[in-house]
């Protein structure tokens, strides 16, 4: 007994912890693409105090239906670069934070690299921006989708569609690919369809807020589009230049150096070419009454854009 017991209870011990772990495994939350977010930080920046903090807010910050949240800084050495390619190749990713600066003479600078880098076809005439989206694309959605829930007159009288949030929310979280564990029972289901109304609500909001001149005042001299500009050479041999509404420019935002900013070439501390970006990350896959949450979920970054105005204006 002495000799042969000890094994059987710790082989038993060893299974009866496999086994737990691959149950929880099995029924715990694992949250679909589209339920991470995740911020990234490119090229060379200075962190502030309110920097530390910054995820524990996003998370607090975010809607119900993201799941994951995580803020990543890439500098500008090689390997920075190849560790975010590689983010980006698995589809990470869904904001990110860049200067339109560099302290070198001729050198590209941080947003540019980004925007060149997800162009489709680089000098052609149909080039487009491919990782990011174009924001009057981006805002023109935004429109019609938060109508489709409010009405057409969603700015300033806005009727709820419960019905339609109810698709919205079933084809995403009960017949979608995205995680199930979470509503299987109709009280699940009803708590869920409460927080996707808080969800559309708090976007709506959040979106007319930016878009009033007295607050966020988007697309105006207070938080203008971060403009990016690229030449081709026409068959005709003309030259023609193509403006990208590609970002939002935070650099009227006195007190974003608060987060981040980025070191010009006098030493002094500069926020007046900082730009926000998102990402496009395709259009959903499927087409059979359900949603893979990228249709909805890529709205997130209004609510983070919001508060970045608001706490730092």
């Amino acid at each position: 007994m002495l000799s042969y017991d000890w094994l059987k209870i710790a082989c038993t011990i060893a299974a009866v912890i496999a086994a737990l772990v691959l149950f929880f495994t099995m029924v715990g939350l694992k949250p679909a693409r589209a339920q991470k977010f995740y911020v990234h930080l490119y090229g060379a920046l200075n962190f502030g105090g309110d920097y530390t903090d910054f995820t524990d807010e996003l998370d607090d910050l975010l809607s119900y239906d993201v799941l994951d949240v995580r803020v990543e800084n890439f500098g500008n050495d090689f390997m920075a670069g190849a560790s975010y390619s590689a983010r980006r190749s698995s589809g990470e990713g869904s904001v990110a934070f860049a200067a339109d600066y560099t302290s070198e003479e001729g050198g590209i600078t941080p947003f540019a690299d980004l925007i060149t880098m997800g162009m489709t076809h680089p000098g052609e005439a149909e080039e487009s921006l491919n990782m990011f989206w174009c924001m009057d694309k981006y805002f023109a959605e935004l429109d019609s989708y938060l109508a489709r829930f409010f009405g057409e007159e969603w700015r300033t009288a806005p009727v709820y569609n419960a019905d339609e949030a109810e698709l919205c929310f079933r084809a995403r979280n009960v017949e979608g690919p995205n995680n199930m564990n979470r509503f299987r029972s109709e009280s699940q289901i009803a708590e869920g369809l409460k927080e996707e109304r808080v969800r559309l609500e708090t976007l709506r909001s959040d979106y007319l807020w930016l878009l009033d001149p007295a607050k966020g005042g988007l697309g105006t001299s207070k938080l203008p589009y971060a403009e990016y500009r690229s030449e081709v050479t026409l068959d005709d041999g003309s030259t023609q230049t193509n403006v990208y509404q590609a970002g939002v420019s935070l650099g009227g935002l006195t007190d974003i150096d608060r987060f981040i900013s980025y070191s010009k070439a006098d030493g002094g501390v500069g926020r007046e070419k900082l730009n926000f970006l998102i990402y496009y990350n395709g259009k959903s896959d499927f087409d059979d009454g359900t949603n893979d949450g990228r249709e909805d979920l890529k709205y997130e970054a209004v609510t983070l854009l919001k508060y970045i105005a608001e706490k730092y204006a």
